[in-house]
């Protein structure tokens, strides 16, 4: 579980699932199970790039409705997903520019440290996608608070 949190709650549920319904199922979201007291919703599985809307990064989201309280969760699928992707698109760069420039250098009769500037790029991208991963887990965070006060404003 990547989200949890729990907050008073008086109102009508649904209406504050109505709310949820407006703002997920545009974005690809569908509804696995809907009760009187609780709605459970499924992502797209898509890749969460820079300018998507947050939301894309939840999976798996899941809201109900106790004596006194809302309880939602949620998994950020999306997210982890574009964790992998970006991880296999640098190994894949680094091997790629490791087995054609040494192929090229060798038969040019180049020496090896002249490689080094290629590769230094390389370096610094592991050491920032873990920063912005954390930065898009914060941003689907906030989204989700957002929604979370938007359920609680419209449904009481």
């Amino acid at each position: 579980m990547n989200y949890e949190k729990t907050v008073p709650f008086q109102g009508d549920f649904n209406k504050a699932a109505e709310v949820v319904k407006n703002t997920l199922l545009p974005h690809g979201f569908q509804i696995i199970n809907t009760y009187d007291n609780s709605i459970e919703l499924e992502g797209t599985r898509s890749v969460m790039n820079k300018g998507a809307d947050p939301l894309i990064g939840i999976l798996w989201i899941h809201i109900q409705k106790t004596n006194s309280s809302l309880i939602i969760k949620a998994e950020f699928g999306g997210i982890s997903k574009s964790a992998k992707f970006m991880t296999y698109i640098i190994i894949a760069g680094l091997l790629f520019n490791f087995v054609f420039l040494g192929i090229f250098f060798s038969k040019h009769n180049a020496s090896m440290h002249k490689m080094i500037p290629l590769f230094a790029t390389f370096i610094i991208v592991p050491i920032v996608i873990p920063f912005s991963f954390k930065f898009m887990k914060i941003r689907t965070a906030k989204s989700i608070d957002t929604l979370l006060s938007n359920m609680i404003a419209l449904g009481n």
